[in-house]
C-alpha cells in the first residue's frame, strides 16, 4: 500500500510541477515550426504571419528568443496556429462517377460536377454505384467509394507559409487518402 501512495504521491507532485513551472501548454499539433533564414526578425515575420502582429512577445517567449532583432539562421520560431492568418482552402471535385452529390453549408444537396469546389462544412455523398476523387488543397488526394458520406470539416490555408490543414469526417464508408508531403510547420496525417 505504501508503494502504491508513493508513486500516486510523485505523480500528483510531478504533474503540479508541470503545471506551475510549464506554465500554458500547447499541443504539437497547435504549432507551426517555422525555420528561420538570413534577414529575419521577429517583427518582420510577425508582420507577414500573425492576425495581431502586436502577439510578437508570445512568440519570442515560446521560441526562447533573446534578441527580436537578430534571430539565429537555421533556429525554429513556434507560433501557435491560432495567431496566424489563415483563409479557407477549398477542395474540388477531381473526378466522379456514378451517383455523387455535394452539399455545402446551408444549401440542398446537388448532383456533382466535375470540378465543383468544396468549400469549408461541404458534404460528399456517394451512392451504391458511384465513387469521387477529391483534390484538397495541398495537392492531397482522397479517393472516395461506394456508399460514403463525408465532410470536409476544416480546410485552411495559412498565409505566407503554405501551410494546409485539412479535416475530412467520415460518417459512413471508406476512403483512401493519399497525402502529398509537407515541408515545413508539423506536419502529420491522421
Amino acid at each position: 500500500m505504501s508503494v502504491i501512495l508513493g508513486f500516486r504521491q510523485r505523480l500528483l507532485a510531478a504533474l503540479l510541477l508541470l503545471l506551475v513551472v510549464g506554465g500554458p501548454a500547447l499541443a504539437g499539433d497547435d504549432l507551426y515550426r517555422y525555420q528561420t533564414q538570413a534577414g529575419d526578425t521577429l517583427v518582420g515575420l510577425v508582420e507577414a504571419l500573425l492576425i495581431r502582429p502586436g502577439d510578437w512577445p508570445i512568440l519570442q517567449s515560446l521560441s526562447r528568443i533573446a534578441d527580436p532583432r537578430a534571430i539565429p539562421v537555421g533556429s525554429y520560431l513556434l507560433i501557435p496556429l491560432a495567431l496566424m492568418r489563415v483563409q479557407a482552402a477549398p477542395a474540388r471535385l477531381l473526378d466522379f462517377a456514378g451517383s455523387v452529390s455535394l452539399r455545402e453549408p446551408g444549401q440542398a444537396a446537388t448532383s456533382a460536377v466535375l470540378g465543383a469546389r468544396m468549400p469549408p462544412g461541404s458534404e460528399i455523398r456517394i451512392g451504391e454505384d458511384g465513387q469521387a476523387t477529391v483534390e484538397l488543397a495541398d495537392g492531397s488526394l482522397v479517393r472516395v467509394g461506394p456508399s460514403v458520406l463525408a465532410e470536409l470539416e476544416n480546410m485552411e490555408e495559412y498565409r505566407d507559409v503554405s501551410f494546409f490543414r485539412s479535416r475530412l469526417k467520415l460518417l459512413q464508408g471508406r476512403i483512401e487518402a493519399l497525402v502529398t508531403h509537407v515541408q515545413g510547420g508539423n506536419p502529420h496525417f491522421q
